[in-house]
């Protein structure tokens, strides 16, 4: 399935390859599966965990899901060179409603207290109360350009794209749709993560969409999520912080609509 494709972020900065950091930025997330001489890139918060587990298995460095901790330690392990990318035989990416993401980070990363609050702290304040931390302060710190590029969590998806184009995107909202079509071009047999790494927000009872939980404190969810329940991802947003989340998150959600259709509505979604 080659096809003629550039890189996407090459001509960003007139500069040598090696020193282009957008290009670097994207290269550091393209992985090969090695048979099929197909390039992956992994975007955090979508499916990544799933993805990762499938191409250690798929590349023979762990033999089953159980080995799932292998990942968190080689998340460079199967990294193109620049030849793989200009060579690949198949190229393909998985976006995420980008309000969803977003949600999903906070509700998991940031709530947990993960290392991504550590690196908000970081970037924002080294006295900053991760438990005290709502949804909407997390969005208006991202307003700032430094803290909204500091995490790969939440980083732009469209940071991580190496192609201007792919041969395939698929969707987090409609992964089982993609993991046929994920064996059968890329060769790579999808293991469901989820089990092993318990990221999932599947795992909780939602509470009404209708009550906003916008200004809710971080420990306050973390108290909820003991009890085996979990704000559900619509309530974290009023009208102003979904304004504020297209701005920041525009090229993203341009992206979203380009190639899978328009955003979901902040609905949850089940792969982390």
């Amino acid at each position: 399935m080659t096809r003629s494709r550039l890189l996407k972020y090459a001509q960003s900065d007139n500069c040598n390859l090696r020193l282009n950091e957008r290009h670097q930025t994207a290269a550091s997330h393209a992985l090969k599966v090695y048979r099929s001489e197909a390039i992956y890139s992994f975007i955090p918060k979508n499916a990544c965990s799933t993805m990762r587990l499938s191409l250690a298995i798929a590349n023979g460095c762990i033999a089953d899901a159980s080995g799932f901790k292998w990942i968190h330690q080689n998340n460079d392990t199967f990294l193109a060179d620049l030849g793989d990318l200009i060579q690949a035989r198949y190229t393909f990416v998985i976006l995420r409603d980008p309000f969803a993401r977003l949600a999903s980070c906070f509700l998991d990363k940031i709530v947990a207290q993960r290392g991504p609050a550590r690196a908000l702290r970081a970037l924002v304040a080294p006295d900053l109360a991760l438990d005290e931390i709502t949804f909407a302060a997390f969005v208006d710190y991202l307003a700032d350009p430094t803290v909204l590029s500091g995490d790969m969590h939440w980083r732009p998806q469209s940071d991580f794209l190496v192609y201007d184009r792919y041969d395939d995107y698929f969707a987090v909202e409609n992964f089982a749709a993609a993991i046929s079509a994920i064996k059968d071009r890329a060769g790579l047999e999808v293991k469901d993560a989820r089990p092993w790494t318990a990221h999932g927000l599947d795992r909780y009872r939602f509470l009404p969409a209708a009550v906003d939980h916008s200004n809710t404190p971080a420990i306050e969810i973390a108290r909820l999520k003991s009890e085996g329940w979990c704000p559900d991802p619509r309530s974290l947003y009023t009208r102003r912080i979904g304004d504020a989340v297209a701005r920041l998150y525009g090229d993203d959600l341009r992206l979203y609509e380009e190639k899978i259709g328009p955003p979901t509505l902040f609905v949850a979604c089940p792969l982390t």
